[in-house]
């Protein structure tokens, strides 16, 4: 999967193979991926040192929107790698049902969780517990 991030580079998530990796797909317009947001940053900025990447996959919304979003929440654009699915491609090809949904990805570039609507409490056992679990592999 290769995305543009707001800085207009391509990423490809084949490049953090190794790494462990959340992938969430959202947009500015759900009211529910809004609430989820600092609950990723909190995530990112927790085990960034350990090797956990967030990508934060925008659906099918223009960069002003994005930014405005970003701006009217206090987030500075470079708390969370967001990348622009802006024909929702990468959403479909993920097989995601639903905004937001949330993909846990182990060092081995396997699906290792799924998060389906927001994560209730990432500090769980459930969330952090399994994160801490992959990032020891």
């Amino acid at each position: 999967m290769q995305l543009k991030n707001l800085s207009g580079q391509t990423i490809d998530l084949n490049a953090y193979k190794g790494k462990v990796v959340v992938v969430n797909f959202w947009a500015s317009w759900c009211e529910p991926c809004r609430e989820e947001f600092n609950e990723l940053i909190q995530l990112q900025e927790d085990y960034r040192s350990k090797g956990l990447v967030v990508l934060a996959v925008n659906l099918a919304e223009m960069q002003p929107r994005i930014t405005q979003f970003l701006k009217g929440n206090g987030i500075s654009e470079n708390k969370l790698e967001i990348l622009l699915d802006r024909n929702s491609i990468a959403y479909k090809s993920w097989k995601a049902r639903g905004i937001p949904t949330t993909f846990l990805i182990g060092k081995n570039a396997k699906v290792e969780g799924v998060w389906i609507g927001a994560i209730d409490n990432v500090d769980s056992d459930a969330v952090k517990g399994k994160i801490e679990s992959l990032l020891r592999q």
